[in-house]
């Protein structure tokens, strides 16, 4: 006789949810809450999930946040769930938008490459 199991990860999309405050835009956006987790399986039939975590994604910057676990859990129920910088870590920077040509730049950048205007 044997067994068959192992273990896989997988990421499932909770929504989009409005008023999460962008670090690189500056502003609140609408982000894309995704839940990333691995899971152990015997027969292919999922058993337990470990290694949860959850990450904000902006449209319109594409900066990627990892969201502290509480506080995704409490959004996903509860749309109204207010979260502020402090509950978010920087995983993935994004795009500045140049205010003179609306140009994307990278968040460092002192002038815009594509006007050349001090950002």
């Amino acid at each position: 006789m044997f067994f068959l199991f192992g273990t896989g990860t997988k990421q499932k999309d909770m929504g989009r949810f409005l008023n999460i405050p962008c670090l690189f835009c500056n502003e609140r956006h609408t982000m894309l809450l995704s839940k990333h987790y691995s899971y152990f399986h015997v027969f292919f039939i999922p058993i337990f999930r470990y290694n949860t975590t959850y990450y904000l994604s902006c449209s319109d910057c594409s900066a990627v946040y990892k969201l502290v676990s509480d506080k995704a859990r409490q959004l996903s129920r509860d749309a109204l769930t207010t979260i502020e910088s402090h509950d978010m870590t920087v995983i993935k920077g994004g795009f500045a938008v140049c205010a003179h040509c609306g140009a994307q730049i990278q968040h460092d950048n002192v002038y815009c490459p594509q006007c050349g205007h001090k950002i």
